[in-house]
């Protein structure tokens, strides 16, 4: 709103007094909030995909197919992995989605997501020191990785163990 304001800006006071004393008007703003409106319109086209991963349309689309139709996106393109790796399901995931994304922004979410997926591709170690960098948040679904290691049967699991003491996030890459 603010930017199709410019666009449509008829100037200050200032300037009718400036266009009597002979002084050049400057170039007008509506050019520039022009663009800026359409650029904003642009935008949000091209973040549609990306908002249907959260809230589907029905339109008969599987989630890896939304993903995909994601990925095209110029500009949000690159968020389509973090909901390739968050969304994926137990048993279902893969190390591909994180190659990237994770350099890009990190919450809990994502990491719980990326020890996982390391977990169930067999790297461990890995996935023992991402959850150890998730510990660290005081966040409720890093609170829910490790309710588990409260349950005497279930306190095996990869995140109630620690993680190598040699590791360190270059081994990641």
């Amino acid at each position: 709103a603010f930017l199709c304001g410019l666009a449509v800006a008829t100037g200050s006071p200032s300037a009718a007094s400036d266009r009597n004393s002979g002084v050049k008007d400057k170039p007008p703003s509506t050019v520039t909030g022009g663009l800026m409106c359409l650029a904003a319109a642009f935008a949000l086209w091209d973040f549609q995909p990306l908002a249907q991963l959260y809230h589907p349309v029905e339109d008969g689309r599987s989630e890896s197919e939304r993903i995909e139709r994601a990925r095209g996106s110029l500009l949000f393109g690159h968020l389509a992995d973090r909901f390739a790796g968050t969304l994926a399901r137990n048993g279902e995931r893969t190390l591909e989605p994180y190659k990237e994304v994770v350099y890009e922004m990190l919450d809990p979410r994502l990491l719980r997501a990326w020890a996982q997926a390391q977990a169930e591709n067999g790297q461990l170690d890995k996935a023992k020191f991402i959850a150890a960098r998730l510990k660290e948040f005081d966040h409720p679904v890093a609170q829910q990785m490790f309710d588990v290691c409260l349950t005497p049967s279930t306190a095996g699991a990869f995140q109630c163990s620690a993680p190598p003491a040699a590791m360190t996030f270059r081994d990641l890459r």
